[in-house]
C-alpha cells in the first residue's frame, strides 16, 4: 500500500483515541493525537484540570506539528494516523495538503456516537483526570465546522473492528 495519510476526527470523547489505536494496530502505522502532542510539548495547557477545550494557539502549534510529522513521514514512504478534532476546515486543510503535495492517498474517518453515550464518556473522562467532559464536549460542537470533504463514518457505538475492516478492505479496492 501506498503511503497514506489518515485523519481520525469528531466529537470529544467519540472514540478517535481508540478508533486510531485500533486502526494503528490493524495497519502497523505510528499514530499521533493532539492530546499527547499538546500534553508533550506544552507544559501546562490552558484546560489543564478544567472542562474547556485547548486554546485556538495551543491548537495552531499542535497541527503545524502534525502537518510537520506528516511532510517528513510520508516524504519517507511511511504512513501516518493523526487522532484529533479536526473541528475547523483549516486544521483538515493543513494536513491533507501535504499528503496532495507528495500524491500520497488520505482518508478523513469522522468518529461518531450517539450524544448519552457521549455524555456519560466525557463525564467518566473528566471525573478519572483522563479528560475534559460534556462542557467541553457542548463548547467544541458549537463551533465544529462541516466536513466538505469525502469523509467515512465510523459509530463508536457499534462494533469498530468490524467497521474499521470494511474501510481497510474499501480503501484496498482503490
Amino acid at each position: 500500500m501506498k503511503p497514506s495519510l489518515f485523519l481520525i476526527g469528531g466529537q470529544i470523547g467519540a472514540g478517535k483515541t481508540t478508533t486510531a489505536q485500533k486502526l494503528s494496530k490493524m495497519l502497523d502505522i505510528p499514530k499521533m493525537s493532539v492530546d499527547e502532542t499538546i500534553k508533550k510539548i506544552i507544559p501546562h495547557p490552558s484546560n489543564e484540570g478544567k472542562d474547556t477545550p485547548f486554546n485556538t494557539k495551543e491548537l495552531v502549534i499542535c497541527y503545524n506539528v502534525f502537518a510537520l510529522t506528516a511532510e517528513y513521514l510520508l516524504s519517507h514512504n511511511i504512513s501516518l494516523i493523526i487522532d484529533g478534532a479536526f473541528a475547523k476546515k483549516s486544521q483538515r486543510d493543513l494536513v491533507i495538503n501535504v499528503a496532495k503535495k507528495y500524491n500520497c492517498p488520505h482518508y478523513f474517518l469522522h468518529i461518531t456516537c450517539p450524544d448519552e453515550i457521549l455524555k456519560e464518556r466525557s463525564a467518566k473522562r473528566y471525573k478519572d483526570g483522563k479528560g475534559v467532559g460534556w462542557k467541553a464536549h457542548l463548547q467544541l460542537k458549537k463551533t465544529f465546522e462541516p466536513i466538505d470533504i469525502d469523509h467515512y463514518t465510523i459509530d463508536t457505538s457499534k462494533n469498530i473492528e468490524k467497521q474499521l475492516k470494511d474501510f481497510v478492505k474499501n480503501i484496498k479496492k482503490l
